[in-house]
């Protein structure tokens, strides 16, 4: 097995992931693939097919998608906005379809963990899995924003 040396640079904040037997990468989706492909062990994504797939598509949209949303509101661990903050009509549907991957996402685990007979740990599809880390930092998107959102 290859060994993997983690390169990290603190301009741009992102690790990339390299060896001889592999050529570099350095999107975030990829190596969060490959970390699951090389440790199967670890609950990296739900051990359910039928989850993980669900798993890696949320992921792969989070990944992918909501550019205005991205473009206008940043993660922001610090501020609380109040009064009138405008969400502009792009950012609201981004918004609202991002709720109904979660809603959807949730219905769904819950009611395949019940088929399963299996623990509902409460993340989007059951324990906690890549799929929650690429929305995390969305939430601290939407926590500055209590009353709007």
């Amino acid at each position: 097995m290859a060994v993997l040396i983690p390169d990290y640079h603190l301009v741009g904040l992102y690790t990339r992931y390299s060896s001889k037997q592999y050529s570099t990468t350095t999107d975030s989706l990829a190596i969060c693939e490959f970390l699951a492909e090389s440790n199967p062990t670890l609950p990296l994504w739900p051990k359910d097919r039928y989850l993980r797939v669900l798993a890696r598509g949320a992921a792969a949209q989070m990944h992918s998608s909501f550019p205005v949303l991205r473009n206008t509101f940043h993660t922001n661990f610090l501020a609380r906005y109040t009064g009138n903050v405008p969400i502009p009509d792009g950012a609201a549907a981004e918004i609202a379809r991002m709720l109904r991957i979660w809603d959807s996402a949730r219905k769904g685990t819950k009611e395949r963990l019940a088929l399963l007979g299996e623990v509902n740990e409460r993340f989007l599809f059951g324990g906690f899995s890549i799929a929650d880390a690429f929305f995390w930092p969305v939430l601290w998107v939407f926590l500055p924003f209590p009353n709007k959102i």
